[in-house]
């Protein structure tokens, strides 16, 4: 595709090479051996899915990702440079490699698989990490006023990311693994099964009309 394109559906091919900019206008699919965004990518709040269950399509972005409901990641996935993606959810089902380069990665609600970030920083309100999986984070991750928990109660969620570089506040946490210290600032909220997570634990009162306990 030479130029700006705008696209929807399913694009089968062996090399898929976009070098402006991509607007999507419906949920977009590519089952392809390879996809490179050359410019920016808009998804105005459709689904983005690059390969499928049975095709590992790799993928390369050279610009900025935005509005994408759902990026889902079959394949191995170079992010060039500085380039920032946002999105609701980011799913890499098989754990394939995920170059970061010095991207930001900015995600609202879930991370599936497990992924090597630059920067990963969070806008909602609750994200879930998978179960079991691990985001390796060589830059920074930031988080203010966001529970961080696990797909799976009980089930710890796994993060690397060097103490200086945890930018985290006011969050409540949940079943969490930290290969290095985390030591939030602000009013934070420990429920439980976390390690190397610096957190005084905050009770509530249960009050009944009979009696008064923790």
């Amino acid at each position: 595709f030479t130029g700006d394109v705008s696209l929807k559906g399913t694009f089968s091919a062996a090399d898929v090479t976009i070098t402006g900019d991509t607007t999507l206008t419906g949920d977009t699919i590519f089952d392809a051996t390879s996809v490179t965004f050359s410019g920016d990518v808009d998804s105005d709040g459709n689904n983005l899915t690059i390969g499928t269950n049975s095709n590992a399509t790799t993928a390369t972005f050279a610009g900025d990702v935005i509005r994408t409901s759902t990026l889902t990641l079959y394949g191995n996935t170079t992010l060039s440079g500085a380039v920032t993606i946002n999105v609701n959810n980011w799913a890499n089902p098989s754990s394939k490699t995920i170059t970061p380069g010095t991207s930001t990665v900015t995600v609202k609600d879930s991370i599936t698989g497990s992924n090597n970030f630059n920067n990963l920083t969070t806008t909602g309100t609750s994200l879930s990490f998978e179960a079991g999986k691990t985001q390796t984070i060589g830059g920074t991750f930031t988080a203010t006023g966001t529970a961080l928990q696990s797909s799976t109660n009980g089930t710890q969620w796994n993060i690397d990311v060097a103490s200086a570089n945890a930018s985290v506040s006011n969050v409540t946490v949940k079943d969490s693994n930290s290969v290095n210290l985390i030591t939030p600032t602000g009013t934070n909220v420990n429920l439980g099964n976390n390690i190397n997570w610096d957190i005084s634990s905050i009770y509530r009162w249960k009050t009944t009309a009979a009696t008064t306990a923790w």
